[in-house]
C-alpha cells in the first residue's frame, strides 16, 4: 500500500490470476466510499432552497447557521452504548447528517447490503422540516446501530464523532458556532470486523 503503481492480483480458487487492480484505483474507490459514508454536517448547516419555476430545488450552505446548542453538552460523555438516537439533546446522532448526493443506485446497493430499505413513517415526515431534514440521512438511521461513537471534549468545547467501520475517520462540531468538518487519518482500509465489534 502507498505505491500508486502497485497492483493487487485477484485470483480464483484454482490460483489463476483473474484480475489486477492498481493501488491508485483502490484508493480512489476507498475515498469515494469514505466520502459517501462519513462526510457529516450538523443539522441546519445545509438546507434545501427552492429555485425559479421549473428548476429543481438545490442544497445550499445555510448562512444563518450558528451551530447546535451547547446547553446539554455537559451531559454527553460517551454515547458508545449501541443506541441509535433516542436522546433529545442537541448532541444526539439524529442531529448530524450525511452530506451525500441523491443516488438511486447507491440506495439500491444499501438496501441489498442491509436487507431492507429504511423509510420514514408518516409521523416522522410530518415532524421534520422539509428544508432541513427531508434531504439528508441522519446518522441515527445508519445500520448497524452503534457504528458511530460520539464524545464531547469540555476543555476544547467540541463534539467529536468516530466511525468504527472507517477507523481514522472523525467529524467535529464546535457548539454554538458554524465550525464543523470531517477528517480522515487512517490507513485507507475498511474495518471488516466492525459488525462483530459492536
Amino acid at each position: 500500500m502507498g505505491d500508486p503503481a502497485y497492483e493487487y492480483r485477484l485470483s480464483d480458487t484454482g490460483g489463476r490470476a483473474l484480475q489486477s487492480i492498481k493501488e491508485s484505483v483502490r484508493l480512489a474507490l476507498f475515498v469515494e466510499e469514505f466520502d459517501y459514508q462519513c462526510r457529516v454536517a450538523p443539522r441546519g448547516a445545509y438546507q434545501l432552497r427552492e429555485r425559479r419555476a421549473g428548476l429543481p430545488a438545490e442544497v445550499r450552505v445555510n448562512k444563518a447557521f450558528a451551530g447546535l446548542s451547547a446547553a446539554t453538552a455537559g451531559r454527553l460523555v460517551n454515547t458508545d452504548n449501541g443506541s441509535c438516537g433516542g436522546d433529545d439533546s442537541a448532541f444526539a446522532l439524529k442531529n448530524y447528517y450525511h452530506i451525500r448526493e441523491v443516488n438511486p443506485y447507491r440506495r439500491l446497493l444499501d438496501e441489498y447490503k442491509t436487507g431492507h430499505m429504511i423509510e420514514k413513517s408518516m409521523l416522522q415526515r410530518y415532524a421534520e422540516d422539509r428544508q432541513l431534514d427531508a434531504t439528508f440521512d441522519a446518522l441515527s438511521d445508519d445500520m448497524p446501530c452503534g457504528l458511530w461513537n460520539m464524545t464531547y471534549d469540555p476543555v476544547r468545547r467540541v463534539v467529536l464523532g468516530k466511525n468504527k467501520k472507517f477507523e481514522g475517520s472523525l467529524f467535529f462540531h464546535v457548539p454554538e458556532t458554524s465550525i464543523f468538518g470531517t477528517v480522515y487519518m487512517g490507513e485507507g482500509t475498511v474495518n471488516p470486523n466492525a459488525g462483530f465489534e459492536l
